[in-house]
């Protein structure tokens, strides 16, 4: 029998429930530098609707969304998933 859906492709980075403190300390982060969402989007090379999302809780973020984010942020991404 094949496995279920939603086991597939899963991409590892912040867990459902660490997404809660993932998304307050970027939001936290960014706000601490003065940048606004669009500017976090730009230097981390992502949308500015997948910022926002993330920040909303609306959309977990991929490792590789999550490293581009700290990486901006000049963070580890420990320091991000609390």
């Amino acid at each position: 029998m094949n496995e279920p859906t939603a086991r597939r492709g899963r991409k590892s980075g912040p867990q459902p429930e660490r997404a809660g403190a993932f998304a307050r300390a970027v939001r936290a982060a960014r706000i601490a530098r003065g940048w606004t969402q669009e500017r976090l989007a730009r230097e981390a090379g992502v949308t500015t609707g997948s910022v926002k999302n993330i920040e909303m809780g609306r959309q977990g973020a991929g490792l590789s969304v999550a490293l581009r984010l700290a990486r901006a942020l000049g963070l580890s991404l420990d320091s991000l998933e609390g």
